[in-house]
């Protein structure tokens, strides 16, 4: 299967890619047109993998302040990796790297809360408070949140999501939460325990340690993880499975080394 995929990777042949992967297109239901993804970023790989078996994935983007999308790939027109062009009616742009909307689907405000209101809403664009940016054809990428970025003591500032995107990479790790503490940047490890011991890796940690490193060895000194430790545990995560970066500072004392 895995040689399959990567044939189809490179041919865009719906009707054939079908019929190779009949079994799972009747498994997942054989009627089904669109898979839609939202609420939290859909890794390129993954949606990638769904193309080259067949099904067309289509990736959007929005809040709740929205009502709540802003931007969605389409059939016609779609781009993976990127949350598609902005939907009929809504404009936006890019702010100092934030995507900041206008349209008749943002709110009016927050009910009885007018300092938080105007916080995010001025000259009637809404402040998203998510990164991104858009490129030459209007296709809307999303790169992080601003409140997740980490400037450090030089002035550089480091996107979390971008290191955590490079080192998933390794199939020996599951997850990964990288933050700042002190001006060192630092991670927490979850890795796949199974794959390891399968493949009879007796030291774990400098194993992780290599794998890290390879995968970030094309980024700047800045950005690469200095230190960090590994857990058997899932990292903390909102019910759409978002990362609760803010609380990894509290996970990372309580591992023992």
């Amino acid at each position: 299967m895995n040689s399959a995929l990567k044939f189809f990777r490179k041919v865009n042949a719906k009707a054939l890619q079908k019929k190779v992967f009949k079994q799972v297109h009747e498994r997942i239901g054989p009627s089904l047109r669109y898979m839609i993804s939202g609420g939290a970023k859909l890794n390129v790989e993954v949606a990638r993998g769904l193309e080259a078996m067949g099904f067309n994935i289509l990736e959007g983007y929005g809040l709740t302040e929205t009502s709540p999308l802003i931007s969605v790939n389409t059939p016609e027109r779609k781009k993976i990796g990127s949350a598609g062009p902005p939907i009929k009616g809504v404009e936006v742009k890019i702010v100092n790297g934030e995507i900041v909307v206008k349209g008749d689907n943002v709110m009016k405000g927050y009910f009885n809360r007018p300092e938080e209101t105007e916080k995010v809403i001025k000259d009637g664009w809404f402040y998203t408070g998510d990164l991104g940016y858009i490129d030459d054809e209007g296709f809307l990428f999303i790169t992080g949140r601003a409140k997740d970025v980490i400037v450090l003591d030089n002035g550089k500032n480091v996107y979390p999501e971008d290191i955590e995107n490079e080192i998933l990479k390794s199939r020996y790790i599951l997850e990964i939460g990288v933050f700042e503490e002190e001006g060192v940047i630092k991670a927490i490890v979850k890795p796949d325990f199974e794959l390891l011991i399968e493949e009879e890796i007796e030291d774990i940690y400098e194993f992780i340690k290599n794998e890290i490193k390879r995968t970030t060895k094309h980024l700047q000194s800045y950005k690469r993880v200095k230190e960090f430790k590994i857990t058997d545990r899932e990292l903390p995560r909102t019910r759409i499975g978002k990362l609760r970066r803010f609380m990894l500072p509290a996970l990372y004392k309580e591992i023992v080394d």
